[in-house]
């Protein structure tokens, strides 16, 4: 169950990244039509939520693989706790993510249900 853990966590973290450099390219392409929209008095709040999220998202690809090496090292509470954090909070800005971002939920799930080895000595 923690290599399936781990494995999560990391391809988890590996697609929120992937995700979060897309929604970064794709904004910055067409940065000058979300300024010209912006200009004539548009709505660009869904634009901006997106960009933000792009860049959580990038937050999650780090928090995932911190995750995991935590889950390895023997701290599975820590790492489903890292996990969550870094699952959820894109989706705070657009659940969208969520398509992506569910492969860290679900190892932070496994995570929380490896035992962490006793300590030597105590």
């Amino acid at each position: 169950m923690k290599v399936s853990a781990i494995s999560l966590g990391i391809l988890g973290a590996l697609a929120a990244g992937a995700l979060g450099a897309k929604w970064i390219s794709d904004a910055r392409s067409v940065q000058d039509k979300i300024d010209l929209v912006q200009s004539l008095g548009g709505d660009v709040s869904e634009i901006n939520s997106l960009k933000v999220c792009a860049y959580v998202l990038l937050g999650s690809l780090v928090l995932g693989i911190a995750a995991s090496v935590m889950l390895f090292r023997n701290k599975p509470r820590h790492a489903a706790i890292l996990m969550v954090c870094a699952g959820a909070l894109p989706c705070v800005f657009a659940m969208k993510a969520l398509v992506f971002t569910w492969l860290l939920i679900a190892g932070a799930a496994l995570s929380y249900r490896v035992k962490p080895k006793p300590q030597p000595g105590y």
